[in-house]
């Protein structure tokens, strides 16, 4: 039963987290309020591995998305 209620409410985050990304309840899509990341080469050489990670994630999402380009 608990393992139900976990799958149920797993489920409804993901649902709601579709609705944002196409613009649904959470006021605008994922392309029309973010942006790609371009660090400058400081910050890049600054940033952690884990940073970098996340950062090329975000412009690869962005990119496949909202067609930015590198």
């Amino acid at each position: 039963m608990i393992r139900m209620w976990t799958l149920a409410i797993a489920l409804t985050f993901s649902l709601g987290a579709c609705s944002t990304l196409t613009g649904g309840a959470g006021g605008g899509s994922f392309c029309s309020v973010e942006k790609p990341i371009r660090p400058s080469s400081a910050e890049l050489a600054a940033m952690s591995p884990a940073r970098k990670r996340e950062t090329l994630a975000h412009n690869e999402f962005g990119a496949l998305q909202c067609g930015w380009r590198p």
